[in-house]
Parts: structure tokens; C-alpha cells; sequence
């Protein structure tokens, strides 16, 4: 099995709003090194997938939750937003109302499964893997992708009250996009 090194960039504290820090630490994470992690709880789990596909260049979702006996939920599929395909259904809809959506499944293999430890109540990595069938994407791209496209609660809030007032849709985007320094 091949120990890749990955970089992985810290969140800074903007980066839940959708503002990324140039200035971010960045920690090196081999597949060994990720398969002896343990979480507190799911919640962490995610957290460090999240980062972790942000540094590498791909979006992440969540996957399956397997559940015991008593109905709690003791594993967590954490996958690249490109894994499996679209279901035939959807492709070969005749009487359809809408265009259908880009196809960006192609069956991409990587994924992390934490489960939880009986004795410790913590949450281990036990499945990891990094290998993806597709092009990852270069840093200054991921936060066009649709799962990190986020807008914080002050400019939602900051668009709310501008559109109350009357400004076009156009006009606050602008707006908005003038004071990100997006435009010029």
C-alpha cells in the first residue's frame, strides 16, 4: 500500500462563512497515519473529511449510516461527491418539464467510514481511500464548487434588507460582489 503524503490546510475561523485565509497552517496526513485517527464524534469526523477533500481538490458528501440493533448509528460513509453514477431513471426520462442536470457521477472510489469504539464511545477510521477516477481540481478552484459555495449569514441578512427596499437582484449582487473585491 503506498503512504502518499497529502496536505491538509486548517480552517480559519472565516472559512464556515465562505471567506477562505490565505494564511492557513498546513499539517501532512499519510493514508496510515489518517487509518489511526479517532474523533469524538461524527461531527469532528466530517469536519477533517471536509478539509482534508477541500486540500486535495475534490467536493465531499455523506454517504450511508449503518445503524444497530437499538437503532443507533455506529458507522459513517463520508464519499467524493463524485462517487457512484446517476440512476438510469433520471437519464432516460422522455416527458421531462425541466432540462436535466450535468452528469458529474463517474464512479470515483474514494471515501473514509469511521465507526465507534464499544468501550471508548470515540469514533475511529476504519475504511480509508484516496484514489480517485477522476482530475482533482487546483486550490483556486474548490470554492467554486457547489458544495463550498456558501454565502455567510451577514451578507444573506445584508441581501435580505437591500431586496426589502427595493434593489434588484442584479443591483445587490453587484453590491455584494463589489465590497468581496470581486469586481473592480
Amino acid at each position: 500500500m503506498e503512504t502518499e503524503e497529502e496536505e491538509l490546510g486548517e480552517e480559519s475561523p472565516n472559512e464556515e462563512d465562505g471567506e477562505q485565509n490565505g494564511s492557513a497552517e498546513h499539517v501532512v496526513f499519510g493514508r496510515a497515519q489518517i487509518l489511526e485517527m479517532e474523533f469524538a464524534n461524527p461531527d469532528e469526523a466530517c469536519r477533517f473529511y471536509e478539509q482534508y477533500s477541500r486540500a486535495k481538490g475534490f467536493a465531499m458528501r455523506q454517504g450511508k449510516k449503518l445503524k444497530n440493533r437499538k437503532g443507533e448509528i455506529v458507522r459513517y460513509t463520508y464519499l467524493c461527491n463524485r462517487e457512484g453514477f446517476r440512476d438510469r431513471k433520471w437519464l432516460e426520462m422522455q416527458d421531462r418539464k425541466r432540462e436535466h442536470k450535468v452528469v458529474t457521477r463517474c464512479g470515483c472510489q474514494a471515501e473514509m467510514k469511521i465507526k465507534q469504539k464499544a468501550e471508548s464511545n470515540n469514533w475511529y477510521v476504519s475504511r480509508f481511500v484516496d484514489e480517485h477516477n477522476h482530475d482533482l481540481l487546483p486550490a483556486k478552484f474548490v470554492s467554486y464548487l457547489p458544495a463550498y459555495r456558501k454565502i455567510s449569514d451577514v451578507d444573506r441578512a445584508h441581501m435580505e434588507s437591500l431586496r426589502q427596499v427595493g434593489i434588484s437582484i442584479p443591483k445587490i449582487y453587484e453590491s455584494i460582489a463589489a465590497q468581496a473585491g470581486v469586481l473592480t
